[in-house]
């Protein structure tokens, strides 16, 4: 699954909750898997502020899944900053797309 962000943003909106919501049950009941929590930005900005704005995308996300029962110890947030940008058609699509957290299971 992955979550959109607006420019310069972390904090979850209602739709990101929902979204959020709709998977947290699927994500207790997994067995063998770690949830892989990354966190990533767009090139804007300095290294170490896209550093730092995906860590607090990566840990809001985390936080709010443990609120939703899904275990903290299963949970590993990444944080990539500006290093894994996605290519897009324009360049504002390309920064579009790299602001996001993406949630992947990774067998234990």
């Amino acid at each position: 699954m992955t979550i959109y962000y607006d420019e310069a943003r972390y904090e979850l909106n209602a739709d990101q909750k929902r979204q959020l919501r709709l998977i947290a049950p699927g994500l207790k009941q997994i067995q063998g898997y770690w949830i892989v929590i990354q966190g990533h930005t767009n090139s804007k900005g300095s290294a170490e502020y896209n550093y730092e704005l995906s860590r607090k995308r990566a840990q809001l996300v985390k936080e709010y899944l443990v609120q939703l029962g899904v275990p903290s110890e299963l949970i590993s947030p990444d944080y990539y900053g500006e290093s894994r940008l996605v290519e897009g058609n324009s360049p504002g699509d390309q920064r579009q797309l790299s602001r996001r957290v993406r949630i992947l299971l990774q067998k234990r």
